[in-house]
């Protein structure tokens, strides 16, 4: 067993394996909530199962795209954490060969848009953990982290992408869940049937814990945060003259199927209509 901070540890060998997914033409990432996790883990396990894993997950995914790996937390009683790997666009579910190879507990779920889902256990022993849960949400709402947020989501970002920027300066853990949540829900953003559901499935957690995690963080229902998210980055898109995209286009690429819907939640939001937002604010007026 080694004893050291295994998110650096994971990091160095999703790295390794960075040129594999290049010649592959697949995109591979890691992500995780927490910067440092001190335990004892079993090198060998995830070198000789993981690896494997992952690198069967990359032969199967398609040219283009995304292998996403998330670290997504810590089963204290049975000492497990689980590993959440999100590949887009295709069903990987029936390919036996993926779970069958491997000896760690693998859950595995598709979306109905064909991203797969899987969920491994590795075993450690957890020796720190820097987060305890019930004291950290006892406090949270007098930190100032919450505060900030709160204020800043009642004024609207400009721009989507500065919030995540933001989620990660703070480098604290509500920071990077949200961060976490925002690459999520804007992976599938064009995708009109992407749900509360959805996002608790990609998240590996309940209905009821998503909610009173980005209520609390948030001061929103997960729907009203998606509903911000799509918004915040079809204003994006309505600024950028360049790309010469009409209404009904930025409606469809932020997951709206009817433009009346998005035109009325657009001005709701912001005060104005798209067309009005888009006269006013292109780049092209700058």
């Amino acid at each position: 067993m080694n004893d050291s901070n295994i998110i650096e540890y994971l990091k160095g060998v999703i790295h390794s394996l960075t040129d594999v997914a290049i010649e592959q033409n697949v995109i591979l990432i890691f992500v995780s909530t927490l910067r440092n996790l001190n335990t004892s883990y079993d090198k060998d396990v995830i070198r000789s199962h993981l690896v494997k894993f992952l690198l069967l997950l990359i032969k199967y995914t398609p040219s283009r795209q995304k292998v996403s790996v998330f670290f997504d937390e810590l089963h204290q009683l049975n000492q497990n954490f689980k590993l959440v790997i999100i590949i887009t666009g295709i069903d990987l579910t029936r390919v036996t060969e993926l779970t069958l190879s491997s000896q760690l507990k693998i859950d595995t779920k598709c979306l109905t848009d064909h991203s797969t889902i899987f969920t491994l256990e590795i075993p450690l022993k957890i020796n720190h953990y820097e987060n305890k849960s019930a004291q950290r949400y006892e406090r949270i709402r007098s930190m100032p982290y919450y505060l900030e947020i709160n204020n800043r989501l009642t004024s609207h970002f400009s721009k989507i992408e500065n919030f995540i920027k933001h989620n990660a300066h703070k480098s604290s853990e509500e920071g990077k869940f949200l961060k976490r949540v925002n690459l999520i829900v804007t992976t599938y953003l064009h995708n009109n049937e992407f749900s509360v559901e959805k996002l608790s499935l990609a998240m590996a957690m309940s209905r009821t814990q998503l909610y009173r995690k980005v209520k609390l963080l948030t001061q929103m229902s997960p729907i009203q945060y998606i509903l911000l998210i799509r918004l915040q980055t079809a204003k994006e898109l309505l600024s950028v003259s360049a790309l010469e995209l009409n209404i009904s286009e930025v409606s469809y690429k932020v997951g709206f199927i009817s433009n009346s819907h998005f035109s009325r939640a657009f001005k709701k939001q912001f005060g104005v209509n798209p067309s009005i937002y888009r006269s006013e604010n292109s780049e092209s007026n700058m």
